[in-house]
């Protein structure tokens, strides 16, 4: 059903009926081949490591930053570099035994959390960040500023020197 709906320009129920035929079949074969973990094992992994690895920096009156490691995923696309020769054999396996869509590589990456931010506002179209209102002191908008001498702002907002 699927060639003759997707033949005759129905590619977008075809699809569906694609999925909804080769959904349990692929399952099926994952779980025959592969062992799994739940997305709520991963979490409390997340959780276990976040516990493990934060470091809490004060920088003073009140405010700090937060370093801690954590299981992310990246499309392997995206991945900048070539895995050993039998991950690619074990991968090329799995790819032709037609059992997943796509593949994700997990590796731990550190996180670096800066708190006390700045609210901008944005405009589609417009490249420009509007300042809407600052807390605390890690970074101000005077700063920004600052960084062009004040000249740019100045110019952008139309106030003489």
């Amino acid at each position: 059903m699927y060639d003759q709906l997707n033949d005759l320009g129905f590619v977008k129920v075809a699809t569906k009926v694609k999925e909804e035929v080769s959904f349990p079949a692929m399952l099926q074969e994952a779980y025959k081949h592969y062992p799994f973990i739940t997305p709520e094992a991963i979490k409390k992994f997340n959780e276990e490591l976040f516990k493990k690895t934060r470091i809490r920096t004060s920088r003073g009156g009140g405010m700090y930053d937060n370093t801690y490691d954590k299981l992310v995923f990246c499309k392997i696309a995206d991945y900048p570099s070539a895995p050993p020769k039998e991950v690619l054999d074990d991968m090329q396996t799995a790819k032709d035994r037609g059992c997943f869509d796509t593949f994700e590589i997990g590796l731990i990456e550190s996180i670096k959390e800066v708190e006390d931010p700045i609210l901008f506002g944005r405009v589609k179209g417009c490249n420009d960040l509007f300042f809407v209102s600052q807390w605390d002191n890690d970074v101000k908008f005077e700063d920004l500023v600052k960084a062009t001498d004040g000249k740019e702002f100045l110019r952008n907002n139309n106030i003489e020197a």
